[in-house]
């Protein structure tokens, strides 16, 4: 007796149902639970690993224990060059190992300075102390002991430090890296109204009582150009800073450990055994995705037919989209001369948009009177060397080394990010593919079969479906993975009941299984967050639109119908396109209405409703 299955697979569910025969015998639900967040955390783009509270605190504790650390390698290294005392006046030493011994270390030499630098009764001198060091050392001579006061309090905040890998890119191209940037800047304008020469100067002359001072986004250059002025001034009084001293206190300041590289976590190419994947910010990948999706594109004529780009309408979209980052489909009709109302094949899968040589627009942009005179080669070096830094300061000098940019220009390039994340193909491939699909004009699956030999997988038949693991490797998506992992559970307990009932021979295994997929699934936690942000804004269009008809047309409860009238007569600027008549809410509704939706493409013969 043969059988068949039908699924439906979501992110927190499957519907199964049984057929024998013609007769449906069986059918239910199974829920699960997805493992990162609720369906409607999953549909806004809100979701997160399980694992995520643990490794948030593992990496607070991992923070905290490396500040304490750089806290002892400072404390040992001013008390090694003498600007720390190593004992108190008891004689006691100070064993700077212990947090409990650095805070004694330091209230004991600030009590011996209060005395000396804060007038009596004086509250906001008394909170400025370290401060008032780090501007006196400007121009005075501290100390021994002064000086290593301001040094261990400058080692306290450290600043700003950009790491150009780390930063995630949004739509509003960082909120938070934008936000932290505009805070640095305002603090950079403010010292230079007030006429000072480092940030220490600068709050020396703040009263903490009314606005704290902590509360300021401040840069790591701030804290380097403030070390080597107050170093460089003190050295005139104190013969023994010596450029041993100041480098040994300078890296344990701000020596910072650079990134784990991540390079072994990264997928090989599907294509070229053994390479790994490109870029996306690549040249390469990004000239592959627009010709992969303009040789896919294809435009309904008046007839009904799908027609193919001619040669000259495939450069005219390529120049175009080597110049910009993207290009709406309104704006390939206008190019190539479509008519507004021209269907594209696209355009029916909820694609707004093409994407154009994003890393070349962006830099052309940065470089406008430099990058279009470069060469292919030139360009794709400079994208290389901006790939493989993770420090703006270090990738200026670099691009000033090796590009001979000018400081201006090295600083734009070096503050311009690129695509974060990595293609599915290696620059191998790429290669390969890119000048096929422009000879032949083919499409990248073509393309792909016929370069590489791509063969469908034939896998052996199994009794059971194996784990997901086994079969497809450690997926990064975990959605996927968990909804596979319990889709597998269904259809294995519904092969094993099939043995029983003798159902499907021997084997129990069905003819024929039917799958309806969750679209959105495969789709990133930004895609989808994307996605639901849109899904809300229309939401709000037609809300809009109801109320205007409720209170306008005085309609109590307006139909579907009658709110896309509203909303398709917004979009004609409340004009007809056909009469050129102007469009009311009267005249639109009313006891006898003047407009209705028109059809261009005529429903009955090409079965579309939009």
């Amino acid at each position: 007796m043969e059988y068949e299955i039908g699924l439906d697979l979501g992110v927190q569910s499957i519907g199964w149902a049984v057929k024998v025969g013609d007769k449906l015998v069986k059918l239910g639900v199974h829920c699960f639970d997805s493992g990162t967040g609720t369906a409607d955390d999953i549909e806004k783009g809100k979701d997160e690993s399980r694992n995520a509270a643990r490794q948030t605190a593992r990496q607070l504790r991992r923070q905290f224990q490396r500040r304490s650390q750089r806290s002892v390698a400072v404390a040992r290294a001013l008390q090694q060059t003498g600007l720390l005392p190593t004992v108190d006046e008891k004689g006691v030493p100070y064993n700077v190992g212990l947090a409990e011994n650095r805070d004694r270390l330091i209230k004991d030499l600030d009590w011996e300075l209060y005395s000396k630098f804060i007038n009596d009764g004086d509250r906001v001198e008394a909170h400025l102390l370290p401060y008032l060091l780090r501007a006196r050392a400007l121009d005075k001579k501290l100390e021994p002991y002064e000086f290593g006061r301001a040094l261990y309090h400058l080692a306290q905040r450290r600043g700003y430090l950009s790491n150009r890998k780390t930063v995630k890119e949004s739509e509003d191209g960082g909120e938070d890296e934008g936000k932290v940037k505009a805070g640095i800047s305002e603090l950079a304008s403010a010292i230079k109204d007030k006429n000072c020469r480092t940030l220490g100067e600068y709050f020396s002359k703040l009263d903490p009582e009314e606005k704290r001072i902590r509360q300021q986004y401040t840069a790591r250059q701030m804290y380097l150009d403030e070390f080597d002025a107050i170093w460089e001034k003190q050295t005139q009084f104190n013969p023994s800073l010596t450029d041993e001293a100041k480098d040994l206190i300078h890296r344990a300041i701000f020596f910072q450990r650079p990134l784990k590289s991540m390079r072994s976590k990264l997928g090989k190419c599907e294509l070229v055994p053994g390479k790994r994947r490109a870029p996306v910010a690549c040249l390469e990948f990004q000239r592959f995705r627009y010709w992969q999706k303009i040789l896919d594109l294809k435009y309904m004529d008046d007839s009904g037919n799908w027609l193919e780009l001619t040669p000259v309408e495939l450069q005219l979209l390529e120049k175009e989209l080597e110049l910009n980052e993207s290009l709406t489909f309104a704006e390939i009709k206008k190019l190539l001369g479509l008519k507004r109302n021209v269907k594209i094949n696209l355009a029916e899968g909820g694609e707004t948009k093409i994407l154009g040589n994003v890393t070349a627009a962006r830099l052309r942009k940065a470089l406008p009177d430099r990058w279009d005179a470069m060469s292919e080669k030139e360009h794709s070096d400079l994208v290389n060397e901006i790939l493989q830094f993770e420090r703006e300061d270090a990738l200026a000098k670099r691009l000033i080394k090796v590009f001979q940019l000018t400081p201006t220009e090295a600083q734009t390039v070096a503050a311009t990010f690129l695509e974060n994340g990595w293609a599915m193909y290696s620059k191998a491939a790429l290669r390969k593919l890119l000048p096929y699909m422009l000879e032949y004009l083919k499409s990248f699956a073509t393309a792909a079969k016929e370069l590489f030999n791509i063969q469908k997988k034939q896998s052996e038949a199994l009794d059971l479906l194996p784990p997901v693991e086994t079969e497809l490797g450690r997926l990064r998506n975990p959605v996927v993975t968990r909804s596979l992992t319990e889709l597998r559970k269904v259809v294995n307990s519904i092969i094993r009941h099939a043995k029983k009932e003798g159902w499907g021979g021997k084997s129990g295994k069905p003819s024929r299984i039917f799958i309806e997929l969750a679209r959105d699934m495969k789709k990133s936690r930004r895609e989808r967050e994307i996605d639901y942000n849109q899904n809300r804004k229309r939401e709000k269009e037609r809300e809009n639109a109801r109320k205007k008809i409720v209170q306008e047309a005085g309609i109590k409860e307006p139909k579907p119908n009658d709110i896309l009238k509203v909303l398709l007569a917004q979009e004609c600027n409340w004009q007809c396109p056909y009469t050129g008549k102007t469009i009311t809410m009267s005249n639109l509704f009313g006891d006898h209405p003047q407009f209705d939706i028109e059809h261009i493409l005529p429903f009955s013969r090409s079965l579309d409703n939009s």
